[in-house]
């Protein structure tokens, strides 16, 4: 029996809790064409799963997998960004969720039997209803409210066969008083027989005749609308523009390694990345997703870990997205007063709650790399002043002893931060260097350099101590536990001390089965330290270490129980699939394996962190400073060899470490 539930709380049902601490399968096997699969068996089942797709419109967290029989349970919880409830806050993206949207029957029989899923970029599940094969193809549409799910149904029988279904077409009707500014809006279902679909269509369909041996498809399409609005929509087109947008993830920043597995992952969080970009009322907003933020942004999601991988894609629509936010947060620059914590419900409000996070120094960090990295003077010359403010605003909370004040960080008081954090310190510094760069580069005088100089040394004096019998760095005064966010001076550029914080890392109570904790006294862990840390091992010289904890991340993300994307936190949000994990992942590879560092409009630093296990990659199709590069790096006993394609080739060899300078 079909089940709707509009904006359900909590989002995950009680059978889709995921435990991490339970055994973990290798369930899934790497495919062709960038796929991966599971064949299932009714060896170690239960077994179910949650994977997040999303289009300008619309993200759908699809809930899947098979009880102890095999049989196959299959809910969808669509959210619809541009759709706001009543209350118009961070969570009022309007949701539903809906259970056997289409359910099939067959002589009698209901329950279908799961025998194989795929993932693509797309995905496929197959099951059985008796003899008769179902494979069931879901994706958000691109540029409309809709998902869409392909069905194709084969008679693997001699005789003509007939299968009914059951399915209704209002799925849900919003009361005015539900809906922001008294807007409602309903949620339509519709079978498609045909590419094109008319949510005016009454039509009906209550069974198919399929001859022997025959394959039969047909659209299920769930869209949402105001009222009176209608839509119409061809499903082929949106499934070709969702096959081109898979396309460009495959060429564009198109890393290869000697290991297909990273590979494979790397188009994965390509994939993720990109696709949670939402069209709203003021313009395109890249936001997390998971099932809660959606058509908002933040500086630590988006500025500190999304946009400077955007720069290396040559992707239309994540450089509008980074360009739009840049300015809309400009409006929120008081002199007074602190960046706000995030903007919100499609860009008309914000939400303070965290107060002052450091979320000036995230901003100047991640503008200053994005432009720095594109290259293009008159773009890097419309957000100067945006730039300085934060700049400026940072240097504002500089303590007595040099070093920069905040109220939290970017986990918002779910662990401790004191008033003064090694987060948005180190986040600080490396802002004031490429902000430095930058306005030098522009022939603009600053000082910023020079304050960064004698930040780095505060941080130094202030944060570095024993901690739990290490030497290394303490979050903040208030904290007398090991923190994993230890790592943000090695990704950020603050080395000295590299020795000691790579050996903490890898010795002490932060590295588990699960990645990285976040404090040594809890069990709670959030794949963004995890990544993060990993970065910084590459970049303190503890390459061979940190190759190892990304091959078995990356199994574990990708092929055992959860997959296929880096995940938000446990036990919050569920392991949710936010998207910003999945441009830090991607991270790694440009900036803890190369080595990149953004030095001007027109150069760059390379530190290639080769090993025996990771001993060659190639990028193909990164865009820096205005050129399109493939950047090769291979592991040649002691030297490693890096030739640069772009408008002029370039050939080094140099020690592993070493960094050297492009100019381009």
């Amino acid at each position: 029996m079909q089940k709707v539930i509009a904006n359900p709380n909590p989002i995950f049902p009680s059978w889709m809790q995921l435990n991490p601490n339970k055994k973990q399968y290798q369930r899934y096997q790497l495919g062709f064409h960038h796929a991966i699969s599971y064949s299932l068996t009714k060896k170690h089942l239960p077994y179910y799963n949650h994977i997040e797709t999303s289009g300008f419109y619309n993200s759908c967290i699809i809930f899947y997998g098979a009880n102890k029989k095999q049989e196959l349970r299959l809910v969808k919880h669509l959210v619809f960004p541009t759709f706001r409830k009543a209350i118009n806050d961070t969570r009022g993206s309007f949701a539903i969720q809906v259970e056997d949207e289409c359910k099939l029957s067959y002589e009698d029989e209901k329950e279908e039997i799961l025998d194989k899923v795929i993932f693509n970029g797309n995905i496929s599940l197959t099951t059985y209803l008796k003899k008769i094969k179902i494979q069931r193809i879901m994706f958000s549409a691109t540029d409309a409210p809709s998902f869409i799910t392909l069905y194709k149904i084969t008679n693997t029988e001699d005789k003509e066969i007939k299968i009914q279904l059951e399915y209704q077409q209002t799925l849900y009707q919003a009361l005015a008083q539900e809906c922001y500014q008294h807007q409602p809006y309903q949620v339509l279902h519709h079978i498609v027989l045909t590419n094109s679909y008319h949510s005016n269509d009454q039509k009906t369909i209550s069974s198919l005749t399929i001859l022997p041996h025959q394959t039969i498809q047909f659209y299920s399409v769930i869209s949402c609308l105001y009222l009176p609005d209608t839509i119409q929509l061809d499903c082929q087109k949106q499934s070709k523009k969702r096959i081109d947008f898979l396309k460009q993830m495959k060429e564009k920043l198109n890393i290869q390694t000697n290991h297909p597995l990273l590979n494979q992952m790397l188009y994965f969080c390509k994939v993720r990345a990109c696709e949670s970009i939402f069209k709203t009322k003021n313009g395109y907003l890249h936001s997390p997703g998971g099932g809660q933020y959606y058509a908002a942004v933040w500086t630590n999601d988006q500025l500190e870990y999304t946009f400077p991988f955007f720069a290396y894609l040559n992707y239309k629509y994540a450089h509008l997205a980074a360009q739009n936010v840049f300015s809309l947060y400009q409006k929120y620059m008081h002199q007074d007063r602190a960046l706000v914590t995030s903007i919100i419900a499609e860009g008309i409000d914000y939400w303070n709650g965290a107060k002052d996070r450091g979320d000036s120094a995230m901003y100047a960090y991640g503008i200053s790399h994005y432009l720095l990295t594109m290259g293009n003077k008159n773009l890097a010359k419309q957000y100067i002043k945006p730039l300085c403010w934060c700049l400026d605003y940072t240097l504002s909370k500089k303590t007595k002893e040099g070093v920069i004040a905040s109220d939290s960080d970017e986990l918002e008081n779910r662990f401790e931060s004191g008033s003064v954090n090694l987060s948005t310190n180190a986040i600080a510094y490396a802002a004031l260097v490429s902000g430095g760069h930058l306005l030098q580069d522009l022939q603009i005088e600053n000082h910023y350099l020079s304050e960064a100089n004698q930040l780095k040394k505060a941080i130094d004096t202030y944060f570095f101590h024993s901690v739990e019998g290490f030497s290394t760095y303490q979050y903040c005064k208030e904290e007398k536990y090991l923190r994993s966010h230890q790592c943000y001076p090695l990704i950020c550029d603050l080395l000295d001390r590299q020795k000691e914080v790579t050996y903490t890392l890898l010795h002490s109570k932060l590295y588990t089965k699960n990645g990285f904790l976040t404090a040594s006294y809890s069990p709670v862990f959030w794949d963004r330290m995890t990544l993060m840390a990993i970065r910084g091992l590459y970049n303190g010289k503890a390459g061979c270490k940190a190759s190892q904890i990304l091959l078995d991340y990356s199994k574990q993300r990708m092929l055992k129980e959860h997959v296929p994307y880096p995940i938000e936190a446990y036990p919050e949000g569920n392991q949710a699939h936010l998207a910003a994990e999945s441009a830090l992942y991607v991270r790694i590879f440009i900036e803890g394996i190369l080595g990149y560092c953004p030095l001007s409009l027109h150069s760059f630093y390379l530190k290639p962190s080769l090993d025996r296990l990771i001993h060659e990659i190639e990028v193909k199709n990164i865009t820096l400073c205005q050129q399109k590069l493939t950047i090769t790096m291979k592991l040649n006993q002691q030297k490693v060899e890096i030739q640069i394609k772009g408008k002029k080739n370039q050939f080094f060899s140099v020690k592993n470490h070493e960094k050297i300078l492009i100019t381009l």
